[in-house]
This record gives structure tokens, C-alpha cells and sequence, in this order.
């Protein structure tokens, strides 16, 4: 995604076009729920495999809506979509107990304070998509 999203950003600066922010429209809204839906049933199916054929520290029902809200927020900032800084912030709210719970201090401090950043990114996103809209 990461390679997706820099090739998209730097093609609109070569080409002179800016992407925008930009907000989700109802069906976009729609479609994102149904597939977090769906990638959350694989990756939980999958986690509850993994877990009982491998004993591990999965905790599948976290674990899944962790990696699955991040997804989606990585996929929506590739298209600078307001919205992305809400499943940025869904993933740290759920990866800071979950790190915790598995006695990984230093990573449940790390998703502090990336919540904060996705916070502030919120804001200044909500900022610049606010003044580049006319009513």
C-alpha cells in the first residue's frame, strides 16, 4: 500500500495535479464496512487457526479489527480521504490495550503516541479539506 500510495502522490506532482482531501461519500461509507467486514471474518478465522495450531498470543478478536481498521486507514490516506485519520485512530485505540495485554510496554507507548499524531493529523486534515471547500 505503502508503494501504491507513493507512486499515486508523486505521478499528481509530475502531472501539476493535486490530490485533494477529500470526504467519503455514502456508498464509499458502505462499501469500506463491508469490506472490513469481510477482511475481519478472514483475518479473525485465520487468527483462531494460527492460535490454536501454533499456541501463540494471539488475541484474534483485537488482533483482527487492529489489522483490518489499519488497512482500510492506510487505503483511505493513499486517496487522502478525510476519513482515514478515523480508522488510524479505531487502530490505536485498539493496538494500545492489546500491546499492553501482551506485556509489550514499549509498543502500547509507541501506539500512545501515534494516537496523538492521528489525532492532530485529524485536525489538520479537517482544517485544510474545511478551508478548500466553498458552500
Amino acid at each position: 500500500m505503502g508503494f501504491y500510495g507513493w507512486y499515486l502522490w508523486t505521478k499528481k506532482s509530475h502531472q501539476k495535479l493535486k490530490l485533494e482531501i477529500t470526504k467519503n461519500t455514502k456508498k464509499e461509507w458502505v462499501v469500506q464496512i463491508i469490506v472490513f467486514g469481510v477482511l475481519y471474518f478472514i483475518f479473525y478465522n485465520l487468527l483462531i487457526w494460527y492460535k490454536n495450531y501454533f499456541n501463540t498470543t494471539a488475541v484474534p478478536i483485537y488482533d483482527s479489527l487492529a489489522t483490518v481498521s489499519a488497512f482500510i486507514g492506510m487505503y483511505l490516506m493513499v486517496k487522502k480521504k478525510l476519513e482515514s485519520w478515523y480508522w488510524w485512530i479505531l487502530t490505536n485505540l485498539v493496538s494500545i490495550p492489546l500491546f499492553y495485554y501482551k506485556g509489550l510496554t514499549l509498543t502500547c507507548i509507541y501506539y500512545c503516541i501515534v494516537l496523538i499524531i492521528a489525532i492532530l493529523g485529524y485536525i489538520s486534515w479537517r482544517k485544510k479539506f474545511n478551508s478548500n471547500v466553498t458552500v
